[in-house]
């Protein structure tokens, strides 16, 4: 059984990976609601999960894309007239984008293996969680990756210490402009510890950063805003 320390999750087994389970008895996650629970996976992942194909996440996104005749604003520094509705994506949607990305990132980074999982702050989604549980799951023999947000006054205070030389992924939910993924990556990099790549659900990049980004779906480009203020 995988637990998760340091996070809360709520939510059940999406249907897509419950039609897979054995028994009744599996098709949930259970949770405990206190800040410091864990999320309990009642059978191994690998069990309940197919392998997501490129068709199945083309359809996902596809559902929550929102076109506009002009620029909206995203973020604070950047203007699309493509929104992707990221608070729309079922338990279902996420279930089989971290099964996707975690694939992904065994075979981009090999012979590398990630060894610390780095959530950058903002995303609600809950996505590096996920993913973090399906990549120890399905390609670490069931055995924990840690998982730890990236927070500068917490890596700074020495806690980042017990890090240093360990292989990292940086994931976030939505990477548009990339400029709070390379400062964590510049930062993390300083502090001794190795970016092997980024990991989101949408990758919206003007172009090629430092290491590979590994996403569920490339999404149109963005634009640095218009208008400011």
């Amino acid at each position: 059984m995988l637990h998760l320390r340091g996070y809360s999750l709520v939510g059940a087994l999406s249907d897509r990976a419950a039609a897979r389970a054995v028994s009744e008895r599996d098709h949930f996650w259970t949770h405990r609601g206190e800040p410091a629970g864990a999320v309990e996976f009642e059978m191994p992942l690998s069990k309940v999960l197919g392998m997501t194909d490129i068709e199945t996440l083309e359809e996902i996104f596809a559902n929550i894309t929102e076109e506009y005749e002009q620029p909206v604003p995203i973020g604070g520094r950047c203007e699309s007239r493509i929104f992707y509705r990221v608070e729309d994506l079922s338990d279902a949607d996420l279930d089989a984008c971290a099964e996707y990305v975690a694939e992904r990132i065994k075979n981009v980074v090999a012979p590398n293996k990630p060894e610390l999982f780095l959530k950058l702050p903002g995303g609600y989604s809950f996505f590096a969680e996920r993913l973090c549980a399906v990549y120890s799951e399905l390609f670490n023999k069931g055995q924990d990756v840690p998982l730890e947000q990236y927070l500068e006054s917490k890596m700074s205070n020495g806690h980042g210490e017990k890090y240093r030389g360990h292989q990292a992924i940086l994931v976030t939910d939505v990477i548009t402009t990339a400029r709070s993924s390379l400062e964590a990556h510049t930062r993390a990099t300083l502090k001794g510890i190795p970016v092997l790549c980024w990991a989101t659900l949408i990758d919206r990049t003007f172009g090629p950063g430092p290491v590979p980004v590994v996403s569920a779906f490339t999404g149109a480009p963005v634009r640095v805003l218009t208008r400011m203020g």
